[in-house]
């Protein structure tokens, strides 16, 4: 009985050990039981995986690349960007990779000239002004991001002046307090038209890199909210007239001629919409505080440069810059310098004032001898560019106001009509 008993006691020790084994040895309990559970449940965990994955701005991207494909389509037409530009659009901006990284400012400015339709002689002139100049290195931040653009809309779609009332909501914003000056009205109107981007609902963070993700979605918002469409060029489509036109009429020299006029009313709208975003940035509703403000030389110089569509550094530096000490303008160097820089342009034929001319400013001011050139000032004067206070004087050695720069940049595109 003893001797069963050990035998028992070897055979189950050897089960032991073969046992111990084979788990070592890799060999696995079966799991078949469980492993329809386990695959049953799969689908689902992917599928939540890759919604989790998703960008905030994918659809708004998708559709987004949906009606601007006629410009940034692999076989768009569009010949107002070069082809390594929609290269790049395409395979960095609208990179999902790319999406959370800072745009380039050099890609902002693509985006922003050919979703809108910039015309191609303001072209250089406006991209210079509202993009590159707002610039942080090869970057832009969100606020003058935001300020640019509204600037460029605000020549077509968007109107430039809002009441405080109608700025009102964007006190949700609760960072606007942080925002500069220069640019806090632009971002409020922004916000109020409900063009930022579909992320900034409580926070606007103006001072951060403007992301690729919040370019697409804010420029997606301008084309939808203004329904901006794009024809097989990829040409922003113009929108027709209200009155119906005879397609049988053969075009003739009145058509011509009123077109002609048209085209240089809408050059001019520009020109002004330039001058006032210059001169008066950051005026709210109706608020006549910053007309009366003194422009400063910098302002002047610039509003200058894209009325007389001067491209000249030094011309304009000599007959702005160089004629004055301080950051304001006297009113009489201002009417010399801009009586100077129309010479340049042959708008003006260059010239001393005549005797007339002379007799006639003379007549006109009370303090007439006190300007810095009465010659010049005499031919302002006499082209109908300037005119004195009700008193009968001009004024001369008083600072010029932005009010009164934009009402000459009036007068200077009467003149060059």
């Amino acid at each position: 009985m003893k001797l069963l008993n050990i035998v028992i006691g070897i055979v189950l020790l050897i089960s032991v050990f073969f046992s111990s084994f084979s788990a070592f040895a890799g060999e696995t309990p079966d799991y078949s039981s469980t492993s329809s559970e386990t695959k049953a449940l799969e689908p689902a965990l992917d599928a939540k995986a890759l919604e989790k994955e998703k960008h905030w701005v994918y659809e708004e991207l998708a559709d987004f690349k949906q009606k601007i494909y006629p410009v940034f389509g692999p076989e768009s037409k569009y010949d107002g960007i070069s082809e390594e530009d929609k290269n790049s659009i395409r395979e960095i901006v609208f990179n999902e990779d790319y999406l959370n990284q800072p745009i380039k400012v050099e890609h902002w400015a693509v985006l922003l000239d050919a979703v809108l339709g910039i015309p191609d002689e303001d072209r250089e002139k406006l991209l210079r002004m509202y993009v590159y100049n707002l610039a942080t290195e090869d970057e832009i931040t969100r606020e003058d991001a935001v300020g640019g653009m509204v600037k460029l809309l605000t020549m077509q779609y968007l109107k430039g002046d809002y009441s405080y009332e109608e700025l009102e909501a964007a006190k949700d914003l609760k960072d606007l307090d942080t925002a500069s000056d220069r640019q806090d009205t632009l971002v409020r109107i922004a916000y109020c038209a409900g063009l930022l981007d579909t992320k900034t609902t409580d926070y606007f963070r103006p001072r951060e890199r403007l992301t690729a993700a919040e370019a697409i979605s804010m420029l997606y918002r301008v084309v939808t909210k203004y329904g901006i469409t794009y024809n097989d060029t990829g040409k922003v489509e113009v929108q027709k007239p209200d009155i119906p036109v005879d397609k049988d009429i053969q075009v003739n020299w009145v058509d011509v001629r009123i077109q002609q006029y048209r085209d240089k009313l809408q050059k001019n709208l520009v020109k002004l919409k330039t001058a006032e975003s210059i001169l008066l940035d950051g005026r709210i509703g109706n608020d006549d505080s910053l007309l009366s403000t003194a422009v400063t030389v910098e302002k002047w110089r610039e509003a200058l440069r894209y009325t007389l569509e001067i491209d000249d550094d030094d011309i304009l530096d000599y007959y702005t810059i160089g004629l004055v000490e301080g950051n304001t303008v006297p009113r009489d160097i201002a009417a010399a310098g801009m009586v100077k820089l129309l010479h340049c342009t042959g708008a003006v034929k260059g010239r001393d004032a005549s005797e007339q001319e002379l007799l006639e400013a003379a007549a006109a001011f009370t303090d007439y001898n006190d300007a810095f050139d009465i010659s010049k000032l005499a031919i302002a004067y006499s082209e109908g560019l300037i005119k004195g206070y009700p008193d009968r004087t001009f004024r001369p050695k008083q600072a010029l106001t932005n009010g009164e720069a934009l009402i000459l940049m009036l007068n200077i595109m009467e003149k060059t009509e």
